[in-house]
This record gives C-alpha cells, sequence and structure tokens, in this order.
C-alpha cells in the first residue's frame, strides 16, 4: 500500500503541476507538444516510476509482436524521447542479422514524428548513443499532418 500511496502522491503532484484543471476542453495549442517539451527533461523517470517499470516490458512485447522483417520501414507517431523507435530499430537489426528466421534483407528504417522539439532532442541523443543512427530518424511533426513523411527521408 506504501508504494500505491506514493504513486498517488506522484500523480496529484503531477497533475496539478503540469494540468489536470479539470474537464475544460484543449486549447488550440492542443497537439503541439507544449506540455512534453516542459517535462521532457524528467519524462523518462517520470514514466518508469509511475509505471513501476513496467512500461518497459509492455513496449519489448509490443514490439516482438510486430513480426519486423528486416527491410520494413517503420512509423512511430508520438514517439517521444524514442523508447519505442529505438526498441524497433533492435528488431530491425536482429531480422538484418539472421536471427530471426523471416530475416530477408537489410535496410530497414524507422521514422520517428513527435510535436516536441525537446522530447525529440532528447530522443536523438539517445538514438546516437546506442548506435542507431543509420536506421532511426526523428523529426518534430504532427500526426494529423504527415505529407511527405516517409522512413526513409
Amino acid at each position: 500500500w506504501a508504494i500505491i500511496s506514493i504513486l498517488v502522491a506522484a500523480s496529484a503532484v503531477l497533475l496539478s503541476r503540469y494540468g489536470g484543471k479539470g474537464h475544460q476542453s484543449p486549447s488550440l495549442a492542443f497537439g503541439t507538444g507544449t506540455m512534453f517539451d516542459r517535462i521532457a527533461p524528467r519524462y523518462d523517470l517520470i514514466n518508469r516510476v509511475l509505471a513501476l517499470n513496467l512500461d518497459t516490458s509492455w513496449r519489448r512485447r509490443m514490439v516482438r509482436e510486430l513480426n519486423i522483417s528486416a527491410d520494413d520501414a517503420i512509423l512511430d507517431l508520438a514517439t517521444g524521447t524514442a523508447d519505442v523507435a529505438i526498441l524497433l530499430a533492435e528488431e530491425l537489426k536482429k531480422a538484418g542479422d539472421g536471427t530471426r528466421p523471416e530475416a530477408s534483407g537489410a535496410g530497414g528504417k524507422v521514422l520517428g514524428v513527435d510535436p516536441s522539439a525537446s522530447m525529440i532532442g532528447i530522443g536523438r541523443e539517445k538514438v546516437v548513443r546506442r548506435g542507431y543512427g543509420e536506421a532511426v530518424t526523428l523529426r518534430i511533426g504532427d500526426a494529423r499532418d504527415l505529407k511527405g513523411r516517409h522512413a526513409c527521408s
């Protein structure tokens, strides 16, 4: 119960500080990434704590269930700090290495799109640190307007 109490308290603090203004309609800036720009430096930690670190396992399971082939072009909408994009790149690499039976070639790409410049910035750092700069491209963008967005660009 102590853990649940801590989570409830942390959620209340986050909501009071970064939102939680009742049931108001979204502002015209809804979807621009402004709120996530403010919390980007703390987002990964907050997410792990509030999800009791279970978010990592459901992301891995989701990516495994996709049955990715080595030459797939994958779009990751609302990529945030690129956790899923990085896992997708790992799966592309496994498929290309032949460690998965359905490996068909190489050259698959991931395009991650998110409206928050700060989240994308952190994601780019993580992608480079993990060595997936060739496979993952991160772009600032709106999921409602994807004209001209391609994983290979």
